[in-house]
């Protein structure tokens, strides 16, 4: 979907896990990492590494072909389809591990599936459709469907980014093409792979080093979430991961809360676009425009990026804490307004040096354009690392929880 590895970086610089029955956990390391990550079995556990590309990105190491031919790729819950480069991408397009078709002796190609092309709100791919066998841990589906991409556009960076492609976690009706099909996760559910019909993730606080946080498929971790899990219906006949949403409101916390902005959806309830593939929240220019300025006061919009520059010593003061809350129907999303100043690649976030606010503006182009004109918000990493996601996939439901911070920052 809205896969953002943000351009706005590349313009400007410019494990093991625990699980039950057969359920997989997948921890997220903050480094760059290329070469196949070591698996380490234990009975009836499927463990397999994530880590987490200096908050801008998460990333999964998956296997593809017999014997399997390693990639770290995006975990996008704004999409569908796993893709990764193909010996046909040029070296400039696709600089890391390219797949090799003649290498897997499991591989098919699919005479019959036309080529394929996704325009993300930065960024495209196009190539073709195969089948093969994909490894996730210890979970293999064989002859699963995937794109092997010829040419890409903005979204592969040797410079910024170790992400090599991307994994969709989202519904099948989001799948790319004239013919639907599914995803490899919910092929893991349909053919007994994993315990229960749900992924959960904790991604981390934006400031943890090393071992940040997890994706367990067939469950939930407790370890990693406070209090019970709030769930809210999915919304659009299970195309997008989306909740409906009520509010946005921003709370200033002293010896009791204050609600200092509020904006209530006056004429629909809109929708909430829960985006793992997204480094930004996205939202109308007018909305976006009166956060940030509660909040920082005079700020700039740069125009290359779409994103707001702002003061790092924008974080209040020692004895008051903000928070920005999305306000659903049965819960919320509260994320503390500091986690959403974030120094520019090269800057160490002080006082007087530049940072990028968490929040933005629709781009105009492409699938941000359509998106604005609906009117939805898409929550993106800036968020969503604040909080605990279930995703149900039998029950179509999202869960939410608030995040454990102490297990955040305890060491690995």
């Amino acid at each position: 979907m809205i896969k953002v590895v943000l351009l706005f970086i590349y313009l400007f610089i410019i494990t093991p896990a625990q699980t039950n029955g057969n359920t997989i956990t997948l921890p997220v390391e903050k480094k760059y990492r290329h070469n196949q990550v070591k698996i380490q079995k234990r009975a009836a556990t499927h463990n397999i590494q994530l880590y987490n590309n200096e908050g801008f990105e998460y990333l999964v190491n998956i296997g593809i072909g017999t014997p399997a031919q390693n990639f770290t790729v995006s975990l996008d819950t704004g999409s569908s389809d796993l893709w990764v480069p193909s010996i046909s991408c040029s070296e400039q397009e696709c600089p890391y591990n390219r797949f090799d078709p003649s290498k897997s002796s499991t591989f098919s190609i699919l005479n019959d599936t036309p080529p394929f092309y996704i325009a993300y709100g930065i960024g495209s791919v196009n190539g073709t459709f195969a089948k093969d066998n994909v490894e996730l841990g210890d979970a293999t589906i064989s002859q699963q469907m995937f794109g092997m991409a010829s040419s890409t556009q903005d979204l592969i960076f040797m410079s910024s980014s170790p992400s090599n492609g991307i994994l969709g976690l989202g519904y099948p009706a989001l799948t790319t093409g004239s013919v639907k099909y599914d995803p490899f996760l919910f092929r893991l559910q349909k053919e007994g792979h994993i315990e229960k019909p749900v992924f959960s993730i904790s991604m981390g606080s934006v400031h943890n080093q090393g071992w940040a946080g997890e994706i367990l498929l067939g469950g939930t971790n407790p370890e990693k979430y406070l209090g019970d899990i709030a769930y809210e219906p999915v919304w659009g006949n299970n195309t997008y991961w989306m909740v409906g949403g009520k509010s946005i409101q921003i709370i200033k916390e002293t010896t009791q809360s204050e609600v200092i902005f509020n904006h209530t959806f006056a004429s629909f309830v809109r929708c909430f676009i829960i985006d793992t593939g997204t480094s930004l929240t996205y939202m109308d220019h007018a909305l976006a425009d009166d956060i940030v300025r509660v909040m920082a006061g005079n700020v700039v919009l740069d125009q290359v990026s779409g994103t707001y520059i702002i003061d790092c010593g924008v974080k209040g003061d020692a004895t008051t804490d903000y928070f920005l809350e999305f306000v659903m129907q049965k819960t919320k999303i509260s994320v503390p307004i500091k986690d959403l100043i974030l120094p520019l690649p090269g800057e160490e976030g002080r006082q007087g040096s530049l940072c990028m606010f968490g929040i933005a503006p629709w781009m105009t182009t492409g699938t941000s354009q359509t998106m604005s004109e609906k009117g939805w918000i898409l929550i993106g990493d800036s968020v969503l690392r604040s909080t605990y996601l279930v995703f149900d996939m039998k029950d179509d439901q999202i869960g939410f929880a608030k995040v454990n911070t102490y297990d955040l920052f305890k060491s690995p």
